[in-house]
Parts: C-alpha cells; sequence; structure tokens
C-alpha cells in the first residue's frame, strides 16, 4: 500500500513540475479547444462538414449559370421544347368521316416516344403517329400501319386524308383537318357552356335533359370535353363495338334518352343532327322506343 502511494505521489508532482515549466502561450493554446464544447460528437462535426460542403456547391452552381453561356443556351431550349409539347392539337371533321369514325377525332396532345412525336386523344383510345413511309396515320395501336384515317402531311386538309369506310378506303370528306386547338376551326371544342333546346318531343319527354350544360373540368371523352347540366344529365362521346359514334345524354340514373345522328367535332355542328348513312336526326326515348326529334339543337352559348 505504501508502494502505491508513493507511486501516486511522485505522478502528481511530476504533474506540477511539467504544468510550471509551460509557459503563458501554451498555456492558452491548451485551454482553447472552444470546439470540443460546441460540437462534442462526431454527429455534430458531420453537421458542419455538410454544411460547408452545401455552401460551396451553392456558390459553384451560381458562378456556373452567370458565367457559362452554354447553360443559358440549354435553358432556352429546354423551354421551348417545353411549350411545344403543351400545345394542344385537334382532328376535326363534320362530313362523312364524322358518321364511320366520329370517335377518332377531337382534341391530341403531343408526347415523345423514343425522340418521334406522337399525338395521343386526350381521354380517348387513339393516337396520331408518323410510319415507316412517311404517313401520318390514325390508330388505336401506336406502330401500326393498318388505322383509320392517314394522310402524308398533318398540314393537308379535306381529301388529302383517306379514312376507312366499310372496308374501302375513301377521301370523300373535305371538312378533314389537323389543327391547333387555338384555330378558329376548332374554337367549338373550347366552348365551355352549350344549350340544348327543343320544340319537338324532347321538350315533353324528357324536358329534365334541357337547358344549359357546363364542361366537366378536366373530364374528356373520345377527344372531346364531358357536359354537364344542373339538372344532372351528362352529354359525352361513349364509344360502342357497333361501329357507330354519337354524342349520347343521360339521365341522372345513367340511362340514354338522347343521342346525335353523327358525331362531328362537336355537339353544335349541324352535322351532330344529321346522318347521309341512314338519314337519322337527334333521336329520343319515348315510352319505350326511339323517336325522332327534329326540332332538337344544341347551341353555344359563348
Amino acid at each position: 500500500m505504501e508502494g502505491k502511494l508513493s507511486v501516486l505521489a511522485g505522478i502528481q508532482m511530476k504533474k506540477e513540475i511539467n504544468m510550471n515549466s509551460i509557459d503563458q502561450d501554451e498555456a492558452f493554446e491548451i485551454e482553447e479547444p472552444v470546439v470540443v464544447r460546441v460540437c462534442p460528437n462526431k454527429r455534430c462535426v458531420y453537421a458542419l462538414v455538410y454544411a460547408l460542403l452545401v455552401g460551396i456547391l451553392i456558390v459553384g452552381t451560381a458562378v456556373f449559370f452567370v458565367f457559362s453561356p452554354t447553360a443559358n443556351t440549354t435553358h432556352t431550349t429546354t423551354t421551348t421544347t417545353s411549350e411545344s409539347q403543351n400545345t394542344a392539337y385537334a382532328l376535326l371533321a363534320r362530313g362523312e368521316a364524322a358518321e364511320y369514325h366520329g370517335d377518332v377525332l377531337g382534341i391530341y396532345d403531343p408526347v415523345i416516344d423514343t425522340g418521334n412525336t406522337i399525338y395521343q386523344q386526350r381521354g380517348g383510345a387513339y393516337s396520331l403517329y408518323q410510319v415507316a413511309d412517311g404517313d401520318w396515320v390514325c390508330s388505336d395501336t401506336v406502330g401500326s400501319e393498318d388505322g383509320y384515317l392517314y394522310t402524308s402531311d398533318l398540314n393537308n386538309k379535306g381529301d388529302m386524308w383517306t379514312y376507312l369506310n366499310g372496308g374501302q378506303w375513301v377521301n370523300d370528306d373535305s371538312t378533314v383537318m389537323f389543327t391547333t386547338l387555338s384555330s378558329p376551326e376548332a374554337s367549338c371544342l373550347i366552348c365551355t357552356t352549350i344549350r340544348m333546346s327543343s320544340t319537338g318531343l324532347t321538350m315533353t319527354a324528357h324536358p329534365q335533359s334541357l337547358g344549359i350544360y357546363n364542361t366537366v373540368p378536366g373530364m374528356f371523352s373520345a377527344g372531346r370535353p364531358v357536359y354537364r347540366s344542373y339538372t344532372g344529365y351528362t352529354m359525352k362521346i361513349k364509344p360502342d363495338d357497333t361501329g357507330y359514334t354519337n354524342f349520347d345524354v343521360f339521365n341522372t340514373a345513367d340511362n340514354l334518352v338522347v343521342y346525335s345522328a353523327s358525331a362531328p367535332t362537336c355537339p353544335t355542328l349541324a352535322k351532330a343532327a344529321y346522318s347521309a348513312m341512314d338519314g337519322d336526326t337527334w333521336t329520343v326515348w319515348v315510352d319505350g322506343e326511339w323517336e325522332y326529334d327534329t326540332g332538337l339543337v344544341v347551341t353555344c352559348e359563348e
């Protein structure tokens, strides 16, 4: 025990001698480590290092965009491309093509697929794309050369478009065109308020179906807006497997009560009230039977 005490006493004396031998400057350096008190563990140190690196990155990025011409040019190109992709288009027809393939018409949005521009029908199953021989084809299967309409150039109009009619390719519709949604020809597609009126059977059989219809925000069917009345009735194109496409009006129970004769670009067009194929006009459900209503009219209220 006495041996251990002697050793401890010797160590204590050595510490005192060493402390006395340190000059004032060295003593100040020993007492300095404030950092240890601020960051008592590794996590704190890592946080400081991370903050420093983030600061360097921000400064470097700012310098790059200020002094780099390449960076500025790339930004401009990207903006231009984005604006181009956001432009909406419309495939229009108010002639015979609307009777056989009214479901392929309407609003189309450009998308990029493997570097090629494809136009996709809004709220529908069809696409407009270019095939190997340079033609533009409208089909429900991208890449297929078998479609429903085609043309050699999207700027073509009328009989420069060919459509499938009973197994035969014909080009007798002078109204077919592909244009921007903002063009005057496509103005009916951006009409947000329409009115359905009647002086015929619909007025007595389904008066609740008449009146003002507004577009349902963000809802489209077969490239056209979906319209809904204040009474809860809905007007839209609902493609089916019968080979016919019409503007259909459904009551609140989702029962079909009125339908158009054909499906041109919009229900407000005169073609909606006439079918050269079978002579139909607007048709209404009356007492268990479908009856013509020659007095039914749909107009844009804007």
